[in-house]
């Protein structure tokens, strides 16, 4: 079964707009560049992933992408997270992924075995199936596994975990939890800068 990630990117101008206290537009710009880059080089290590898409309505974003070895998908209006994810999705879907797995650029403790156990939980898992890594505060989605890739809508947003869970326990598809420490810490706010070393 073929295994697609998709990365999903906001234009570099309004990234990371929660860390204005601690980092200057300039600083925002360099470092969702710099979790792209380190995002990319990691999918690049996980074998079980066939391809990566990394969708973005900025073109910056999707030169970035091409330079890191991923296909390039201009986010289509009217955007949105959800949208454009589901655009990718169809995209992975219609090349052949039996399954799809959702990386956000803002895990910089996320190492290669942790992209792969969840890969490799939602290849075994009798189909249809979601896997979801929470977040810390066990709200959030931080890794979002689908077999098939649109096997359920994306629901990121306040509440993703609980909503994610939802329309999967809806559908009578299996729902898998991935905890794993590394993938909880996302970098949303100022103090998540010293939690994964990046202050």
């Amino acid at each position: 079964m073929s295994v697609w990630a998709i990365v999903p990117v906001k234009p570099l101008a309004s990234a990371k707009s929660r860390l204005a206290g601690r980092l200057d537009a300039a600083g925002r710009e360099q470092l969702s560049r710099d979790l792209l880059g380190r995002t990319l080089r990691l999918l690049a290590a996980v074998d079980t992933v066939a391809e990566t898409i990394v969708v973005s309505p900025d073109p910056a974003v999707l030169t970035q992408a091409v330079e890191g070895k991923a296909l390039p998908l201009p986010e289509a209006p009217p955007g949105g997270l959800n949208g454009a994810l589901a655009q990718a999705a169809a995209v992975a879907r219609g090349a052949g992924a039996g399954a799809i797995v959702v990386v956000p650029i803002d895990l910089p403790l996320a190492r290669p075995a942790d992209v792969l156990s969840a890969v490799a939980l939602v290849a075994a898992a009798a189909a249809p199936a979601v896997v979801a890594a929470p977040d810390r505060h066990g709200r959030g989605t931080n890794l979002l596994a689908l077999r098939p890739p649109d096997v359920i809508p994306f629901c990121f947003g306040t509440d993703s975990l609980a909503r994610h869970r939802a329309a999967a326990l809806t559908g009578g598809i299996a729902w898998h939890t991935l905890a794993n420490a590394r993938l909880a810490l996302d970098v949303d706010e100022p103090a998540d800068l010293a939690l994964v070393g990046l202050a």
